[in-house]
């Protein structure tokens, strides 16, 4: 496609860890700017978005808070997940489809496989470990 008529592309970032210092708020907003002159703002074409679950744990306010809350507790019973799916219906709605899922044992050994090569991959990452990496013919390999 010619340049103009390209998508924006908007990044959501769901992370189960604390990426930001504790003073940065559980959802942070990434545009390109300009170093020296912030206010100079190259695009909104590209705008990244980090939301980190561990930052919620007491607070479910807002919608995302409480979207972020269901998808690190789906499937255990606490007095908050009690709260979500008693008062919204769509929390319910998908409470089920997870229920739905998981008792499908082909779709379960799916993700679970999946979630264990995602693992296995960053693992592979040069800065995963202090070692050197093999040549990529060889796979991913590492040696001292």
């Amino acid at each position: 496609k010619e340049y103009m008529h390209l998508n924006r592309v908007i990044s959501i970032n769901l992370m189960d860890f604390t990426l930001f210092p504790e003073h940065i708020p559980f959802h942070s907003c990434y545009l390109l700017r300009e170093k020296e002159n912030p206010e100079y703002v190259l695009t909104l074409d590209l705008i990244m978005h980090y939301l980190e679950i561990p930052k919620i744990e007491d607070i479910l306010e807002t919608d995302v808070q409480k979207w972020l809350y269901f998808l690190r507790h789906v499937g255990e019973e606490d007095e908050k997940m009690e709260v979500l799916l008693k008062n919204d219906s769509v929390f319910r709605e998908a409470d089920d489809r997870y229920k739905q899922f998981t008792a499908n044992v082909q779709a379960r050994m799916a993700a679970q496989a999946r979630s264990m090569f995602l693992h296995d991959q960053a693992n592979c990452l040069p800065e995963a470990w202090p070692l050197k990496r093999l040549p990529i013919s060889q796979g991913c390999r590492w040696r001292k």
